[in-house]
C-alpha cells in the first residue's frame, strides 16, 4: 500500500505541475513583453510586408504633384498613393480618424472628409476640422519608378 500511495501522489503532483505550467504559458501569451507577439498571433501580422505596388509610369495621375491613385482592397484597406511633391510620394489610409468616413481628394493640395469637413494636406497631415490628427500613413519605398507601400 505504501507504494500505491506514493505513485498516486506522484501522479497528482505531475498533473498539478502540468496544469500550472499550462496556465503560466497561456498567461505569457496573453501578456506580451516588449518583443513578444500580441496574443501569440504574430504569424497573422504582416509587419514590414508589402501592402501594394504602384508603377508610376502606368498612372498618368502620378506624373505631377497633387496627383493620386486610389489602391483598393489592400490588407490594410483602401489607400491613397499621392505625389505630394516634385519627387515625393506618400501613402495613407482613406479612413478619416474622426468617424471613419472615406476621405476625398478635393484639390491638388487638399484632402477632405465629406462627412464633417476635416481637412488634410495632400501628404495626409491634419489641417482642420473635428478630427484631431492626420490620416494614418504607411511607409513607402520608391525604386526604379515603382512605389511599394509597406505595413506600418
Amino acid at each position: 500500500m505504501c507504494c500505491d500511495q506514493k505513485d498516486a501522489s506522484k501522479e497528482t503532483k505531475t498533473r498539478r505541475d502540468f496544469i500550472n505550467n499550462l496556465a503560466g504559458g497561456i498567461a505569457a501569451l496573453a501578456i506580451p513583453g516588449p518583443s513578444s507577439p500580441r496574443l501569440g498571433f504574430a504569424s497573422q501580422e504582416k509587419q514590414g510586408g508589402v501592402l501594394a505596388t504602384v508603377k508610376i509610369d502606368e498612372h498618368q495621375e502620378l506624373q505631377k504633384p497633387g496627383g493620386f491613385v486610389l489602391v483598393k482592397k489592400t490588407p490594410a484597406g483602401d489607400l491613397l498613393v499621392v505625389r505630394s511633391g516634385e519627387a515625393e510620394y506618400s501613402a495613407f489610409s482613406i479612413v478619416c480618424p474622426h468617424l471613419q468616413c472615406s476621405v476625398k481628394v478635393t484639390s491638388p493640395t487638399m484632402i477632405q472628409c465629406p462627412c464633417h469637413k476635416s481637412a488634410y494636406g495632400i501628404d495626409g497631415t491634419y489641417i482642420s476640422g473635428p478630427a484631431k490628427r492626420g490620416l494614418i500613413k504607411f511607409p513607402i519605398s520608391v525604386e526604379s519608378g515603382v512605389i511599394q507601400v509597406m505595413h506600418a
